[in-house]
């Protein structure tokens, strides 16, 4: 029996000929789709695992399926699309953990990020309902940490983000607040969001104890691996190939120690180190992502003369408000870290791409960068005025690789001076749109010209540096 044979002689119900027939979708392939999610709704794992191996014949057909899920939740009671987004979540996490194909995962996120534009448009308690779901996907791919990494991690959670990206984009476009709000809420409690700076000092801690008792001889193979997470997370944190080198290394320090620690004691430490270091994968992406949209809200800003500056100090300030009078565990997506943040700047996370910005798009032919470097210097400016810094540092002991990582560091920022004092000087001429942004100042202009001198002076810092390297 074909494929579509056997689609066919699925009892799919009275139900399924109304939807097909009203779209105009009387095809083999909207027939494989609506089984596909018939299956899906009633959950019948074999339903389901016979039928999803043929969306390879329906490629062209993400968008249908995506219809046909709205015209399913629109016929039936909201109790039952909370039944079918549970499932379908469920599907997910059940593809992404069983098996080896990445295009049946962007088929599932292509049909949620429809279902939840639908939702949006819906009543209140259900678009909540679609947003925190949604939200939970990252904890999947956590649960789903024994495989990192791996292409289909990668691949999968780069398509998640970039849907969450075209999301936000049509919740700060349509002005939801209050969902955007939710959304940064739910962000704050998730157990997979960590301060970025605390989690690289807890790898590299961890990281020590890994290493207690192994021989001094091999000081220099720790070393190499201490380095790597001392800059390829912070710079290349969304290259597959950062992870696959940190590991690597750290097993072949352990085979290459004459006196091996114990393995069992080894192994429970290396699962504690490897958790945390798929959780910086989570967090710095999720750090980047959000650099970008809360870029796009000042882009908004401007184009549409929406009040966009109340979605920045959301997100800044949504775990420490002005009336807190207590410390919170919970944190937001936004890097408290000067060093990270212009890394995220300079390589979005991929070291070797210089224009990682040309693949977040906003709207019509305006670029995205003139935004981003904005959205950094706001919050460069902000840190500086909470006292923060940072300096590099070097010596003739230091080693060639880490000479290798500074001086790219530092040519990088040398390189984007220029670009980066004009837009002080943009801030310092709109300051008075953002005195109301900071808070308990009520003149930013100080505040921008103090940025400017800042970069002027590491500028000249760092090409005092470079001209050190130079002798070394």
């Amino acid at each position: 029996m074909t494929n579509v044979g056997f689609i066919k002689n699925k009892n799919l119900g009275e139900k399924a000929e109304v939807v097909l027939y009203s779209m105009d979708y009387i095809s083999e392939s909207s027939l494989i789709v609506y089984s596909a999610i018939y299956g899906i709704k009633s959950y019948e794992k074999e339903e389901i695992i016979e039928v999803l191996p043929y969306f390879e014949e329906i490629e062209n057909w993400t968008i249908s399926m995506g219809d046909v899920s709205i015209k399913s939740i629109q016929s039936c009671e909201l109790n039952t699309a909370r039944d079918y987004i549970d499932k379908l979540q469920n599907v997910f996490r059940h593809e992404l953990t069983t098996y080896n194909s990445m295009w049946t995962l962007q088929y599932i996120l292509n049909s949620f990020g429809n279902i939840l534009k639908f939702a949006f448009r819906s009543t209140d308690d259900i678009r909540f309902m679609v947003m925190s779901k949604y939200l939970e996907i990252p904890s999947i791919f956590i649960a789903s940490s024994q495989t990192f990494p791996s292409k289909k991690i990668f691949y999968s959670y780069d398509l998640f983000l970039k849907k969450l990206f075209d999301l936000n984009k049509f919740i700060i476009d349509k002005n939801d607040y209050d969902l955007f709000k939710d959304e940064v809420n739910g962000i704050s409690l998730a157990i997979y969001l960590q301060e970025i700076e605390g989690l690289k000092e807890s790898i590299e801690s961890n990281l020590d104890e890994l290493f207690v008792g192994f021989d001094s001889d091999i000081e220099s193979k720790v070393n190499d691996v201490k380095l790597l997470i001392k800059h390829d997370l912070m710079t290349n944190f969304s290259n597959i190939i950062t992870y696959e080198s940190i590991f690597q290394k750290i097993h072949d320090v352990f085979l290459s120690n004459p006196s091996n620690p114990e393995c069992s004691t080894y192994e429970s430490k290396f699962k504690e180190l490897e958790k945390e270091i798929f959780d910086f994968y989570i967090c710095s992406k999720i750090n980047l992502l959000f650099l970008v949209i809360g870029s796009y809200c000042i882009f908004v800003g401007r184009e549409n003369n929406k009040d966009s500056l109340k979605y920045l100090k959301l997100l800044w300030f949504y775990t420490v408000p002005e009336d807190s009078d207590t410390s919170w565990g919970n944190t937001v997506p936004v890097p408290s870290d000067l060093e990270f943040l212009f890394n995220m700047l300079f390589f979005g996370g991929t070291r070797n791409n210089n224009y990682w910005y040309e693949s977040y798009h906003f709207e019509g032919y305006h670029g995205s960068k003139p935004y981003i470097i904005k959205y950094v210097l706001l919050r460069v400016t902000y840190l500086l005025h909470r006292g923060k810094n940072f300096t590099i540092n070097i010596s003739r002991s230091i080693s060639k690789s880490e000479l290798v990582y500074k001086r790219l560091f530092i040519t990088t920022f040398i390189s984007q001076t220029e670009e980066l004092l004009g837009c002080c000087d943009r801030l310092i001429s709109e300051s008075k749109e953002w005195d109301s942004f900071f808070p308990k100042i009520e003149q930013s202009t100080q505040l921008f010209q103090h940025t400017k001198e800042w970069i002027s002076a590491k500028e000249k810092e760092f090409e005092s540096i470079l001209e050190e390297i130079k002798k070394i």
